[in-house]
């Protein structure tokens, strides 16, 4: 087609138009028990000027656990008579039953569901592990979303509860601010734990919405700037008609042909929701609760382990597909990595003066280094302080992260057994070059020393792995340094 007038683009306007009216304004029959809501922003000109406007999408689920898309809605912002309006359109097409609705954290959104709806709200649980993340640091985001995930592996919401109590409580002291967002959060994030069980894994967030709302960017990022709302709604609201007729018809043929539908299908290809369980052999190659599950009890696990996890359960699995789906699931594992103690820039470092230095007595010279330690389910670090012309070990920590907190605590526990010693050496690693840490070295008046040897470096606790009881009871045997010998700088080595 060279071309085309005027009147027929018109026209095809006036028919897609009529099309998508009658699918945004068609009757809702049933009762739909579970709604999610989302919003994404476009850019449309008005006034003469380039605004961002909210368009929202709206899925419920019907009782046979049918998945549809139920309404669309364009206005200047997500405030909560925006919110009311477009709920209140909804009731009044049909949409009732509503007993849980699924959507981001949005003070206009929450107080709209109570007035209208009147069902509880579920906060995303993947838009609060990153609100919870943005109180981290970035080195500590895998080690703090492992402890937040273990709240979700309780079977029920007692249990949950108790266990967000009980996390929220341990990263209260280091991150203040994320022990209180926690404690907001808390009945919002769990608020799915008092649904049935087989209909948990698909109640906790927004993820399916979110991959619609994406097919919509990608359409919309074509166009660029919107000349009016119409044009949105004309543009999204025939994306989500050929969506819902593409999946209706895909459904069709495969009941006709006495199929399934092919597990590889996209989740928002999918019409049925899985509200009930179906048999193992249509579940998919790789159930997601269950990777969630052993994700839970091996936050060390990465993706071959977790492979034979999945095989050992009868779920045949590659490599490869496991690693994609922890990336899609944000599940990173946790273990041994190189290099635990990196320079910081802006950190000062000292001089390394004691190459020639005769250590001649105790309390002359103090070491420290961090190591690992094996763990039957996993691994801890460890931060050592020993003198080096006993070679005994004055103090000693054990932490799950890599800050200079336990470091100083080992320091100061060193300093109140036995003293103060001339000089404190170490390697430049950022917990021991960190202000916090040096602070409490210039209070005594101890001379610093920052060298590049590695007093642990080489050596591991060998045997078996311990378990926490043998920390928590004191040192271990196979953590006991060996006496000093004739040789001066004897190299620190375990009994």
């Amino acid at each position: 087609m060279s071309s085309i007038s005027k009147s027929s683009v018109c026209k095809l306007c006036k028919d897609i138009d009529e099309r998508v009216n009658a699918f945004l304004k068609r009757p809702l029959a049933g009762e739909w028990p579970y709604l999610r809501l989302d919003a994404t922003y476009l850019k449309v000109r008005e006034g003469g000027r380039i605004v961002s406007v909210a368009a929202i999408i709206a899925v419920a689920v019907t009782i046979e656990g049918k998945r549809e898309i139920v309404g669309l809605h364009i206005g200047p912002s997500e405030a909560e008579p925006f919110w009311s309006t477009f709920l209140r359109d909804l009731v009044r097409r049909g949409l009732k039953g509503v007993k849980l609705v699924i959507s981001d954290a949005h003070e206009g959104l929450k107080v709209a569901i109570t007035r209208v709806v009147g069902a509880t709200w579920q906060r995303c649980r993947v838009h609060f592990m990153r609100n919870a993340l943005a109180h981290v640091s970035k080195g500590q985001n895998t080690m703090v979303a492992a402890a937040i995930r273990q709240v979700f592996l309780p079977p029920d919401h007692a249990a949950a509860t108790q266990t967000w109590r009980h996390v929220a409580d341990q990263l209260r002291a280091r991150w203040p601010k994320l022990g209180a967002c926690m404690d907001n959060a808390e009945h919002d994030v769990l608020a799915y734990m008092t649904f049935p069980e087989q209909h948990r894994v698909k109640l906790h967030s927004t993820n399916p919405l979110e991959r619609l709302n994406k097919e919509v960017k990608r359409r919309a990022d074509v166009v660029g700037i919107f000349p009016n709302e119409d044009s949105i709604t004309r543009l999204i609201g025939a994306v989500l008609l050929d969506r819902m007729t593409s999946t209706s018809s895909r459904t069709a043929t495969c009941r006709s042909r006495a199929w399934p539908p092919s597990p590889h299908h996209r989740s928002t290809r999918c019409p049925r929701y899985n509200l009930h369980p179906r048999p193992p052999d249509r579940c998919g190659p790789v159930p997601h609760q269950k990777l969630h599950h052993l994700d839970g009890h091996h936050l060390f696990a990465g993706s071959r382990m977790l492979r034979d996890l999945l095989r050992q359960e009868g779920v045949s699995v590659g490599r490869l597909h496991v690693a994609t789906l922890m990336k899609r699931m944000r599940i990173e594992a946790i273990y041994r990595r190189p290099n635990t103690s990196k320079p910081a820039p802006g950190h000062k470092i000292y001089p390394y003066l004691l190459r020639k230095l005769a250590v001649t007595r105790p309390n002359q010279v103090w070491a420290t280094d961090i190591t690992y330690v094996p763990m039957a389910c996993g691994f801890v670090h460890l931060v050592a302080i020993v003198d080096w012309f006993t070679r005994r070990v004055l103090a000693w920590r054990v932490s799950i992260s890599l800050d200079a907190e336990f470091c100083i605590e080992a320091v100061e526990e060193a300093l109140a057994r036995y003293g103060k010693p001339a000089i404190f050496n170490s390697d430049q690693g950022s917990q021991f070059t960190s202000t916090a840490f040096t602070a409490v070295l210039h209070r005594e008046k101890i001379a610093i020393r920052h060298g590049r040897e590695r007093l642990l470096a080489r050596h591991c606790v060998r045997g078996a792995p311990l378990a926490l009881g043998e920390i928590r009871g004191g040192v271990p045997p196979r953590l006991r340094l060996g006496p000093r010998s004739s040789r001066r700088h004897r190299p620190v080595d375990f009994c």
